[in-house]
């Protein structure tokens, strides 16, 4: 296909949209080779611009897409070669990042809280406890005197009634 003037600003008219638009077979390489043949007047200035105009485009909505289908393996349609090698690498770049995230703060957060469930408090009994239901469903039973370690969540209440003491 030639390219004139006029089909590249009616590429980029269509390129404004917010569908990312097919492109004629080797457009970029095309649209080059008119401006070359432009070379020395105004209109090569134009196309020049009008061509990097589209490109920041769909560079724009390469970007937008990764960021909205980067969970999928969906590739848009209206690719050309080097916007998809562009686009697969920014899911890769997205989907690392999440990786990260996840594994310093999400994981990592799940882990201080395992850890705070499965760290005990060593209690003395102050009284007797004939059966007591736990929050996590155990049903005990505690002699005066006695010494134990229990959940944190567990111990909380029954300290803030008087029914024990912490051990340090």
């Amino acid at each position: 296909m030639i390219l004139t003037y006029e089909k590249i600003r009616e590429i980029k008219q269509k390129e404004k949209g917010e569908k990312l638009q097919q492109l004629p077979p080797n457009f970029y390489e095309n649209a080059f080779n008119y401006i070359k043949l432009k070379k020395g007047t105004i209109e090569e200035k134009s196309a020049k611009n009008l061509v990097y105009s589209i490109f920041e485009l769909r560079k724009k909505k390469i970007l937008n897409l990764a960021f909205l289908f980067y969970k999928t393996n969906n590739i848009p349609e209206n690719l050309e070669d080097l916007e998809k090698e562009l686009y697969l690498e920014l899911i890769k770049i997205i989907r690392k990042y999440d990786h990260s995230f996840e594994q310093n703060y999400i994981n990592k957060e799940t882990k201080l809280e395992e850890e705070r469930k499965n760290t005990k408090v060593k209690v003395v009994f102050l009284q007797d406890i004939p059966e007591i239901l736990s929050p996590s469903g155990r049903v005990y039973s505690f002699k005066k005197g006695e010494e134990t370690e229990l959940e944190p969540d567990f111990t909380k209440i029954l300290y803030e009634v008087g029914f024990c003491k912490i051990i340090l």
